[in-house]
């Protein structure tokens, strides 16, 4: 049976740490960090900016699950009724708002396509998705534009594995998945300028021009900075006319915006991290009705200063832990470092060792396999996302 706590005068304050099914329906489980929760009660959800109610709460034994009226702080309980709540939101009393840190997660690293075996299953599998992708907010799924395929993206092989059995077994939608793809992303290994110009008669309007001219610089940044997006156009002088130096503010910002654009995909395909690219100059003309010429300019001068710039592809670096009796430590040593692993530590954890080391994601394709031949069954191992990088192993 769940315990009343002692602080249940306290404001209210909960945190969803999973979302889940039973039964059709719609399961949250939270943990009680202070105050008291009944049945009822309205919960205000800080990210949605909204209230729910709670209409059913369960403590949850195993298998088996006891409905229960009110709890009190330090419990974990299953609770229904929350519609729109999702993993790592805070509930709190609608009248004390609190918000709780968030559950770490990680951006997907591998992916892979997904289709059904018979095309009458094919909304079934859209309804399966959608669900788990509510579940597990490490598992993404989206509809290549090009292809028509569904990709599904998650941690690991692992991870697709139990997605694919859970499809199957708990939703009953036979699917076939591909061979899993790693996710890659793309950045600049030094400094690039380029010049973007446009200049062409509007197709819509024959006495309206498109133009516009633009010159951007991208630059690397250090590993996990992010991307940065910023103007460095000189303000402009006396001898530009009045209402080409009013118009230029808006002319910096439409060509912002297409940098913006541009840099959510790269010249390979995948998206660009840790760059710096800032709109150095542009070029301002009178009687040019419109301002997307500039950003199709700054576009255009991203693209060549990419190319200038050096670019590159960072791959998804994991951290991986093998647990081993001491007998086949050297089998799993030697098998990371034929993978290209660079093995961060070797030490003990009781009378087994442990091997701490950093690889690339696509030398761990097949690795679940390997380790237990490697060790006959007796070896154990976590892997968990580091970061992206290019990998010099």
């Amino acid at each position: 049976m769940l315990e009343r706590a002692a602080d249940e005068s306290a404001p209210m304050a909960a945190l969803a740490f999973k979302v889940a099914m039973f039964e059709g329906r719609k399961t949250v489980f939270v943990r009680l960090y202070s105050g008291a929760l009944s049945v009822g009660d309205d919960v205000y959800n800080p990210r949605l900016k909204k209230n729910e109610k709670i209409s059913r709460l369960f403590a949850v034994h195993a298998d088996r699950r006891e409905r229960i009226e009110r709890i009190g702080a330090g419990n974990i309980v299953a609770a229904m009724g929350l519609k729109d709540c999702a993993t790592g939101d805070t509930l709190c009393s609608p009248r004390d708002h609190i918000l709780l840190e968030r559950i770490d997660t990680y951006e997907p690293v591998i992916s892979s396509a997904i289709e059904v075996a018979q095309t009458v299953d094919k909304e079934k599998l859209e309804q399966a998705l959608a669900k788990l992708t509510d579940e597990d907010p490490t598992f993404r799924t989206r509809v290549d534009e090009e292809t028509g395929e569904t990709i599904v993206s998650g941690m690991g092989e692992l991870h697709l594995e139990i997605i694919h059995d859970r499809i199957e077994r708990e939703y009953g939608v036979p699917t076939r998945m591909g061979r899993p793809q790693v996710v890659h992303r793309e950045t600049v290994t030094g400094v690039g300028l380029g010049e973007g110009r446009i200049e062409r008669t509007n197709p819509e309007d024959d006495t309206d021009m498109i133009f516009g001219a633009a010159t951007v610089r991208v630059k690397a940044r250090g590993r996990g900075a992010g991307v940065l997006v910023n103007s460095e156009v000189p303000s402009p002088g006396s001898d530009m006319p009045g209402p080409l130096r009013a118009r230029l503010p808006a002319l910096v910002q439409a060509a912002l915006a297409g940098v913006k654009e541009g840099v959510v995909t790269g010249p390979e395909g995948y998206p660009l991290e840790d760059i710096e690219a800032t709109v150095m100059s542009l070029e301002p003309r009178e009687n040019v009705k419109s301002d997307v010429g500039w950003r199709i300019a700054a576009q255009s001068a991203l693209r060549r200063a990419i190319e200038k710039a050096g670019p590159a592809m960072l791959e998804p670096i994991m951290d991986v832990e093998v647990v081993v009796p001491e007998e086949f430590l050297g089998a799993v040593v030697g098998d990371l470092s034929a993978r290209r692993a660079q093995i961060a530590d070797v030490g003990f954890r009781g009378s087994l060792r442990t091997v701490a080391a950093k690889l690339p994601l696509k030398s761990l394709f097949g690795y679940s396999t390997a380790v237990r031949s490697a060790s006959q069954g007796r070896a154990t191992f976590t892997m968990k996302f580091s970061r992206f990088d290019a990998w010099t192993g």
